[in-house]
């Protein structure tokens, strides 16, 4: 039943009953949706598996090239699902929606039934932890990037063998020339494959978000109580000292620092041609610099300067933590060396998590 579940309920659940109860106690559109998708998803298994073999004649018939490719990576709780929302508003690419979470086995075909009727994606920045609400909200197409990194959502993704390199290429062509527009996709765990991802897709541009360590702390706090119930269990991927640590706030320190890490190591992997590390305060100031910097990497030159000028967002501030907690936290983030004496970032090198 847990596993029927995974491809319809977020990944980061412990128990879908009072996880249920929390989302429904909170009366938010997305979340509201995100739980009704996951029924619908369940109902709508006999046409999904239905509609399967059309969805495999058109990957089978793909070019062999993708297009350009552009990926939003990074921590949970980073701001990519805002990137993710003002890169579609602002640019003509081909997103995936919630569509792709009520049919995961043929999202390709329901998603162009669904355009003939008049379906197109959301403008909306409203999002819930990444959730949207309506048909055609963004979504993460989680149950796809499964099928090409694994479905343990809290492990390393699995290697991207030649056979799932080749699947992958084949699924990003058909949906390229499906819609007629370059893919562009928002989830958090490719950051941790994007190594692997960047040689199996070539024509692929990361974007990974990062944030000022002391409130994407809190926000990883704040999504282990909504998410989970439970400050000790992490929201996302994390080291084993996370799950480890003797108190909430060194575990979501830790998990700060493996972020920051590992971000360090893909870059340097990938190069900073193809991964772009992007700082969440920065893109709220400033959206209209990265919107025009992709869309010089997706479209001929000279198409960037046709767009509208893309207006400041108001970076998301959490419930404001008591001086005790806020205090403490501030002390795990500078025994890492993330945080000086003032309680500002500071960059550092590898420091391992006690």
């Amino acid at each position: 039943m847990r596993r029927l579940l995974h491809k319809y309920v977020p990944a980061h659940f412990r128990n879908p009953v009072r996880l249920a109860a929390r989302l429904a106690a909170t009366r938010d559109p997305a979340a509201l949706f995100a739980m009704g998708a996951a029924v619908a998803g369940m109902a709508a298994t006999p046409l999904d598996l239905a509609m399967t073999p059309w969805e495999r004649r058109q990957y089978a018939k793909a070019p062999a090239t993708t297009g350009p490719l552009l990926f939003i990576c990074g921590a949970p709780r980073s701001g990519t699902t805002l990137v993710y929302q003002t890169l579609v508003n602002a640019l003509p690419v081909a997103p995936f929606t919630n569509v792709v979470q009520i049919f995961p086995r043929s999202p390709l075909v329901a998603t162009k039934m669904l355009q003939r009727w008049g379906m197109k994606p959301s403008a909306t920045y409203r999002n819930f932890y990444g959730r949207t609400a309506g048909l055609s909200g963004l979504n993460d197409a989680l149950p796809l990037w499964d099928r090409f990194l694994g479905d343990d959502r809290s492990r390393d993704p699995e290697p991207i063998t030649p056979q799932v390199a080749a699947r992958m290429r084949r699924f990003f062509a058909a949906w390229s020339v499906a819609f007629g527009l370059p893919v562009a996709s928002k989830c958090n765990r490719v950051v941790v494959a994007a190594a692997d991802l960047a040689q199996a897709l070539p024509e692929a541009i990361f974007i990974c978000l990062e944030r000022e360590p002391l409130p994407h702390a809190f926000s990883l706090l704040e999504a282990r109580r909504m998410i989970h119930g439970d400050e000790r269990v992490p929201y996302g991927q994390a080291p084993e000292q996370s799950w480890n640590a003797e108190h909430p706030t060194a575990s979501v320190a830790c998990q700060v620092q493996y972020y920051q890490e590992l971000v360090r190591r893909q870059l340097a992997l990938v190069g900073p041609e193809r991964f772009w590390i992007q700082s969440y305060e920065e893109f709220c100031r400033n959206p209209d610099a990265l919107v025009r910097r992709a869309a010089s990497a997706l479209f001929p030159a000279g198409r960037a300067t046709d767009l509208p000028p893309v207006l400041p967002h108001e970076p998301r501030r959490g419930p404001r933590p008591n001086s005790g907690l806020a205090a403490r936290m501030e002390r795990e983030l500078a025994a890492l060396g993330l945080l000086d004496s003032r309680g500002e970032s500071i960059s550092k090198q590898s420091h391992a998590c006690a």
